[in-house]
């Protein structure tokens, strides 16, 4: 036996015999496929259905072989669309759902978006007169091929049907009253294609196949149908008014599913344009209609948007932070003028605590960060942060506060230069009031006057604030400060890498000039 073959099943052989016995008919409507799943099957009269069905369709032909009367031939399409499997089994089942026959076959792929497939199912019976060859939907009967048409019983009645007409007694001409003979203006059963042809001088009514057309729709390599319709608009010099439509052919490339017009509007005027018809296979793009795609782009005009409701984004990112904390964050919005000047505005969730709507403003190596989270909690961050006013007033990382209030310094300078001043003022009130004698103000931070001279030595220790820190003096020098002297007392874990200076003195006080790691200094101070 061959390797590959078709049989009736048990349930085929079983209504064959019902058709002989009885007069029945037995109507197949349907054909199947399958995988096997994955295995060569061989055929089993016993099966009612295949091992793995992958796909179902409606039989597209069915007749009887010329050659074997008892043979009959049912032609199965897969279109194009249809695919992603294997085949190899075949089954054909009666209007009823019964598998009636199996057979298998070589194994071929199915590929989607591929190509139709045509297989033919070929199978013995023992009378051909008790199948009825249906169409898919069973509905009418079809014409026996051997037959040539003459078991047509009301042939009248089938042209009525078939809104023939007399058309099917007319003689075939150009003249009218004729059936239109095949080749007239180009209508036949195939066309030759003419290449390299001029479509502007394609005038004359008809039906072309083209190919390297010049001033074709697309200037690449391939294939058109063209159609030309002329009408005699009995208008003018040239009173001639042509319409072109021309059709891509190809399975692939830049011709295939494109479809164009274009009409000649006499010789002042002459051809317009190409305009392209767009169609469910040949959709535009973004491009084609001037708008951004649907995965993204940038919009080179001003965007406006008229409506009250909210703008909605969705989406995230995740990660985790140094502390192994889970983050969900939400961008929202970046200005940017340059890679690193830009500013963008996001939301930020860290799983199961909190969340925050943030500002981020970069400016070359410099960011800032301005939050508020879900508990109304405010804050500020960044290489200095303050947060000021119109007026001048600054609120500073420390709790300092600077103000017109406060002499236009900070509050705690405010605070200091009052209390020297008060200092001051008792000390001169007893110099003047009391006896002329040494006095002195023993403390960490404290000076001697020498009653006699009038020189008064200071002393203190300064913890650095800043590059620049005021250090103000216990009790001022009434007349000057001559003399400034700063040796280091405490620095960091990395050790002073830089002097320490002071500048900047007066009968107040001085500045102590220092880096990061000079923290504390003693210091002393000579006037009068």
């Amino acid at each position: 036996m061959a390797d590959y073959y078709a049989i009736l099943t048990n349930t085929g052989k079983a209504l064959e015999a019902a058709a002989t016995a009885n007069g029945t008919k037995i109507t197949l409507a349907k054909f199947v496929v399958g995988d096997g799943n994955g295995q060569a099957q061989i055929p089993d009269p016993a099966r009612t259905a295949l091992v793995h069905e992958v796909y179902r369709n409606s039989i597209s032909d069915l007749t009887v072989s010329t050659d074997q009367p008892n043979q009959i031939i049912a032609q199965l399409v897969m279109p194009a669309n249809v695919g992603g499997f294997t085949v190899r089994e075949i089954g054909l089942l009666t209007d009823k759902g019964e598998l009636y026959a199996i057979a298998n076959c070589a194994t071929f792929d199915k590929p989607v978006n591929g190509v139709s497939i045509t297989m033919q199912f070929r199978l013995a019976v023992s009378d051909t007169e008790n199948v009825t060859l249906n169409v898919a939907t069973g509905e009418g009967l079809f014409l026996r091929q051997d037959a040539n048409l003459s078991d047509v019983k009301d042939k009248q009645k089938s042209r009525e049907n078939l809104q023939l007409g007399s058309a099917a007694t007319k003689n075939v001409g150009i003249a009218e009253g004729n059936v239109l003979q095949v080749g007239a203006f180009g209508v036949s059963s195939s066309l030759p294609a003419q290449s390299g042809v001029n479509l502007d001088a394609m005038d004359s009514f008809g039906f072309y196949v083209v190919r390297d057309a010049v001033n074709a729709p697309n200037a690449d390599k391939g294939v058109w149908f063209l159609s030309v319709r002329v009408w005699d608009s009995k208008s003018g010099v040239d009173p001639f008014r042509i319409v072109q439509i021309a059709e891509g052919y190809g399975n692939s490339g830049s011709l295939r599913n494109r479809s164009f017009h274009r009409v000649y509007s006499g010789s002042t005027v002459g051809w317009s344009a190409w305009v392209e018809f767009y169609s469910e296979a040949r959709k535009p793009s973004a491009t084609d209609t001037g708008a951004l795609p649907i995965i993204g782009g940038t919009l080179t005009g001003q965007l406006g948007i008229n409506h009250a409701d909210f703008i909605n984004k969705n989406g995230y990112t995740t990660y985790n932070d140094g502390d192994g904390k889970q983050h969900r964050q939400a961008g929202g919005l970046r200005l940017t003028i340059a890679d690193t000047i830009l500013a963008e505005l996001y939301y930020n969730e860290t799983v199961g605590n909190s969340a925050e709507v943030s500002l981020h403003n970069k400016y070359g190596s410099t960011d800032s960060y301005l939050s508020l989270r879900n508990d109304a909690l405010l804050s500020v961050s960044g290489s200095d942060p303050r947060i000021g006013f119109s007026n001048g007033t600054l609120y500073a990382s420390d709790g300092n506060v600077k103000g017109a209030v406060w002499d236009n310094d900070y509050l705690s300078n405010w605070i200091l230069n009052k209390a020297n001043d008060a200092k001051n003022s008792a000390i001169d009130w007893a110099n003047t009031n009391c006896a002329r004698k040494p006095t002195s103000w023993l403390q960490p931070t404290g000076w001697f006057r020498d009653a006699t001279t009038g020189l008064i030595t200071q002393w203190g220790i300064v913890t650095r604030g800043g590059g620049t820190t005021r250090v103000w003096f216990p009790n001022a020098f009434p007349n000057a400060c001559v003399n400034v002297q700063l040796t280091l007392r405490n620095s960091n874990s990395e050790g002073s890498g830089l002097n320490i200076f002071a500048n900047g003195e007066d009968g107040k006080g001085f500045n102590y000039i220092s880096s990061d790691n000079e923290v504390q200094a003693f210091w002393m101070a000579i006037g009068y």
